[in-house]
């Protein structure tokens, strides 16, 4: 009998901690939805120019910070007119501390003057780094996502420039109070200025690694005149590493002399509409396209 009850006991124990890890498996990340849920309720208080708003959102270093932010932001609230039109999260990474966090954004808005006489559409991929602090998320820094790519690459890059002369780095390798590096590269020292962006790891540079290709334009001033100069910019973006081929179409006809240029101007316009379209490619044959229309007045 005794046995038996022991067996018993055992069952159950098993089932319950069967329900457990099942229930925790279903059970939502807390986590990822205050991450989440900290997108739109920043750009609903970019739009509603809630400064205090922004503010209570930010992890700042001192005090110091907190004014500089507060000063800077009514600057831009006095300079432009911002309506958000759009925000999706693409992926939220989160570090195995579960205090520093990642999100990948993007945002669709049009901005417009002060006195709401010019405007331009903007779409940006961002990437959101916070931190949590005594349990709520907040913002470390808010970045372009080709500058975070870019940060993560050199980053990268150092860490194993570091690894390789591992062997002499008393000699030959310094690191200072910085986290950058003085690197020997090809026995004459090269300084990679490696500044350590956290947080990522392989899950997040798994995804960056096959991001698609996105095909994207600004063109500026959004209300031009036959008297204007329009800076046309690409604001692409694709798989990290990867070498995107920009091929530039004004009114159907492609211009051949701008191919591959992130940005460039034209003048000279006649009124009326002019279609602008902008095809994107990777090595690999992944490709996106975009069209916008201006109105020359």
């Amino acid at each position: 009998m005794a046995m038996r009850g022991n067996m018993r006991l055992l069952e159950i124990a098993f089932l319950i901690a069967g329900f457990t890890a099942t229930a925790a498996a279903q059970m939502p990340d807390l986590d990822q939805e205050m991450i989440g849920g900290m997108v739109p309720l920043y750009y609903a208080a970019v739009q509603n120019e809630d400064v205090d708003g922004l503010a209570s959102m930010q992890a700042f270093a001192d005090e110091a910070a907190r004014q500089r932010f507060l000063e800077m932001t009514k600057m831009m609230f006095a300079a432009t007119d911002t309506v958000v039109r759009g925000t999706d999260v693409s992926k939220i990474s989160i570090h195995p501390d579960r205090t520093l966090a990642t999100a990948f954004v993007r945002v669709q808005a049009t901005v417009f003057n002060d006195d709401r006489t010019d405007s331009f559409d903007s779409t940006q991929d961002l990437v959101f780094v916070t931190k949590k602090v005594a349990g709520q998320w907040r913002l470390l820094q808010i970045m372009p996502r080709a500058q975070y790519l870019a940060a993560v690459q050199v980053d990268a890059l150092g860490r194993r420039a570091a690894e390789l002369h591992a062997d002499h780095a008393a000699e030959e390798n310094t690191q200072r109070d910085d986290d950058s590096w003085d690197i020997p590269v090809d026995d004459a020292t090269e300084e990679l200025e490696v500044a350590v962006l956290e947080p990522y790891d392989e899950e997040t540079l798994a995804y960056l690694a096959n991001a698609p290709v996105r095909a994207e334009i600004m063109i500026t001033p959004a209300n031009p005149t036959e008297d204007d100069q329009l800076e046309i910019d690409s604001l692409s973006t694709g798989p990290t590493g990867a070498t995107l081929r920009l091929r530039w179409f004004v009114d159907g006809e492609e211009e051949t002399d701008m191919e591959n240029e992130e940005g460039w101007g034209l003048g000279g316009l006649e009124r009326g509409e002019h279609v602008f379209r902008l095809v994107v490619e990777d090595e690999n044959g992944n490709r996106d396209e975009v069209t916008k229309t201006i109105v020359i007045r």
